[in-house]
């Protein structure tokens, strides 16, 4: 789950007895201090779609460079006892796939905000279909 409204570590919490395994703070879409980010995150994640982007190629999810990138960072993270997120590949489940089987260990599935719009948009649905 990404993490770009809530601010306080009971986020953590919330997202760990939903059931994810892991957080990731996103720095770029938000305006986090960096002593937030700190009590927040521990954890490695490439934003592909950002990476993509930087390099001029949006969107070419197989770029040879993708693979590379996730190749160099999953070696040095296992050197160092670090996990690698997935990010920015929701589209893209075959690659997500690829890369947790060479070692990536969690996925990014969406951010607070959009779950917590989603959780916002079927309540009021839910309110509006009542028959009286």
């Amino acid at each position: 789950m990404t993490v770009r409204l809530v601010t306080s570590v009971e986020i953590v919490r919330i997202a760990k007895t939903a059931g994810f395994d892991a957080i990731y703070v996103d720095l770029e879409h938000s305006a986090f201090s960096l002593e937030t980010t700190g009590q927040l995150s521990v954890m490695v994640l490439i934003g592909t779609n950002d990476f993509l982007a930087a390099l001029g190629h949006p969107g070419e999810y197989d770029h040879p460079k993708v693979r590379e990138a996730y190749e160099r960072t999953l070696a040095a993270c296992r050197k160092h006892g670090k996990h690698v997120g997935v990010g920015g590949l929701g589209s893209r489940p075959d690659l997500v796939q690829q890369f947790v089987a060479m070692g990536a260990r969690f996925v990014s599935t969406g951010t607070d905000l959009g779950f917590l719009l989603a959780a916002c948009t079927e309540r009021a649905r839910q309110v509006r279909n009542l028959k009286i």
